[in-house]
């Protein structure tokens, strides 16, 4: 996302991915209201709704609950969606703004150079 965002500034920028294909795993499960928001604010939450579950309440434990539905928001729920979706819609979206998406890459040091304007 950030590097979406950077292009949509007129920063050059790209990613280097140290995996060398796209992930099928899930650390993150869902996504919530207001990360949903920024997502809608660039017409991207429209692409992982069709795909989620809408959970607007639930329980963690005997004490732990949340409640989304009281938030000011239509995206009053958290979604629940695979972070292998995600990840995907956000790759295409930087692959559509040019951002080049440098797989199997490792970044091994960094040197500072003067900022130029």
């Amino acid at each position: 996302m950030l590097a979406a965002e950077l292009a949509l500034a007129g920063v050059a920028c790209r990613v280097l991915e140290k995996r060398d294909h796209q992930a099928n795993i899930t650390r993150a499960f869902g996504i919530g209201p207001r990360t949903l928001e920024l997502l809608d604010a660039r017409d991207l939450a429209q692409n992982l709704i069709p795909n989620g579950n809408k959970i607007p309440q639930g329980q963690f434990g005997a004490r732990a609950g949340f409640e989304l539905t009281v938030i000011d928001s239509r995206f009053n729920y958290m979604l629940i969606v695979p972070q292998s979706g995600t990840e995907k819609m956000l790759e295409e979206h930087c692959r559509e703004l040019g951002v080049p998406i440098e797989r199997g890459a490792q970044v091994e040091g960094l040197t500072p150079s003067a900022m130029t304007a």
